[in-house]
């Protein structure tokens, strides 16, 4: 870990660490890029665990208290054979007022929590309709049709077919039951998302930086040829991940801040460092 630091203070600030950057092995580079694919990996879903999973659960926790205590008694949904049939027929599920309020008090956009619509489920039994369009002006999260279930997703829909869920009966009773039963399974379930998110972030950075630092060696690459300077595209790689490590520290704080960091600012910054520490810090040779 101590080597590890030193490394990336030689890599910001250090016109010698790339003099000799000879010294560094392709299995160095990857190793120093690996690490910080993991540090971004922890960084990201620590945040997530800060910024975003607590408004989850809470959202989670008010809307179930609500849903279980306004639930209308008389409401029954029936699915049999993958058709939907109601009493009554129409009903709309408003979404609470105390809840609608938390938008209007927190910035969810900036934590990438997708906007409360002002209704929960507007049911209609009597419509067969599978038309997005419609579904849209309904401002509501779900939408139960005769034969169908559509249901709003991050700036988008889907549609699912009642076949797919079997023959059941939805009463005030059975919400009830199985929103105790989900919510005393959310402690197993917090960190069970947060195995995945660890997972799901390690690979992407890994794929979008792997893309980001093999694009711009190849960049640099060409610049030091075009300058005349017979540099092989290995050690141009070498070079460029170790220059990487301004976007890497950059990317870690913005994760801090429960924000995304942009890869054109880390091409500039990667841009900038590269003609610090190597362009203005030795003439390289082959």
């Amino acid at each position: 870990m101590k080597n590890f630091i030193k490394i990336i203070g030689n890599s910001v600030w250090s016109r010698d660490f790339y003099k000799k950057i000879d010294e560094k092995t392709n299995k160095n580079s990857f190793a120093y890029f690996f690490k910080w694919i993991l540090v971004l990996a922890i960084v990201g879903t620590a945040s997530f665990s800060v910024w975003i999973l607590p408004e989850l659960v809470k959202g989670f926790n008010m809307i179930s208290e609500r849903v279980a205590t306004d639930f209308p008694a008389g409401l029954i949904i029936q699915i049999k054979g993958g058709v939907a049939s109601s009493t009554p027929e129409k009903f709309v599920f408003k979404t609470p007022a105390d809840i609608l309020k938390i938008q209007e008090t927190q910035d969810l956009s900036a934590k990438n929590i997708q906007k409360i619509p002002g209704n929960i489920i507007v049911i209609d039994t009597s419509s067969s309709t599978k038309n997005i369009t419609a579904f849209g002006s309904l401002d509501t999260f779900a939408y139960l049709t005769k034969e169908s279930l559509i249901t709003a997703g991050n700036n988008s829909y889907s549609v699912m077919s009642l076949s797919q869920f079997g023959d059941m009966t939805i009463t005030k009773t059975t919400v009830t039951e199985f929103l105790t039963k989900l919510k005393s399974k959310l402690p197993y379930i917090a960190p069970l998302q947060a195995v995945f998110l660890f997972i799901f972030i390690f690979i992407i950075e890994t794929v979008i930086y792997l893309l980001f630092c093999l694009i711009s060696t190849f960049i640099f690459w060409v610049l030091s040829r075009v300058m005349r300077r017979g540099v092989t595209f290995g050690r141009m790689w070498r070079t460029t991940v170790y220059l990487a490590t301004t976007a890497f520290i950059l990317e870690a704080l913005f994760m801090v801040a429960g924000s995304i960091l942009s890869l054109f600012i880390a091409f500039i910054f990667l841009v900038a460092s590269w003609i610090y520490n190597v362009q203005m810090g030795q003439n390289i040779k082959p």
